[in-house]
């Protein structure tokens, strides 16, 4: 965190946004669109779009969310941002965003965000979406409402996806 009280209060404005207007922006987008989950995805993507906005005029003016080098801020915000193509929203109208995310992915020790459709080799399930959009077969095949574990495949030492296995966490 930075030392002095105004960077500290930066990093933690946008904390509480990775709480709120991430959550229910992109990361709500994400689930409804690959996990088939109920809610309203106009609104998570409206939601994403105006978070975008405010982030493109801040990045535009500066290389870092809250301070002049990355912060906790930006790897609060940096993974589902990373993901909103997922969720339906579209990066190419956000050019600072994008060279933010780059910025972020070139940091030591950071591994950029896997597509959970390229990384999970269940989520092309045939027949699983009437619409072709792709959907997780493990998300779509459980109640909504049931407690969220890995497939066998992943808790396993066979695990076909390396990339996915390096990111998920059993809770």
């Amino acid at each position: 965190l930075p030392a002095d009280a105004v960077g500290a209060a930066q990093v933690q404005r946008w904390l509480s946004i990775s709480a709120g207007e991430l959550r229910f922006g992109p990361a709500t987008a994400r689930v409804i669109k690959l996990m088939g989950r109920p809610g309203d995805i106009e609104a998570a993507q409206a939601i994403t779009r105006t978070l975008l906005g405010v982030m493109e005029q801040r990045l535009t003016a500066a290389d870092w969310l809250a301070a002049d080098r990355i912060t906790l801020a930006d790897i609060a915000c940096y993974p589902y941002l990373a993901c909103a193509p997922e969720g339906g929203v579209d990066l190419s109208p956000y050019p600072a965003v994008r060279a933010w995310l780059a910025r972020v992915e070139a940091q030591p020790g950071v591994k950029p965000m896997p597509s959970a459709v390229a990384a999970c080799p269940w989520t092309r399930t045939p027949g699983m979406s009437g619409s072709g959009r792709p959907r997780c077969a493990w998300g779509s095949s459980r109640s909504p409402r049931a407690p969220v574990s890995a497939p066998s495949c992943l808790t396993s030492t066979a695990c076909s996806s390396p990339s996915f296995r390096s990111w998920w966490r059993p809770p």
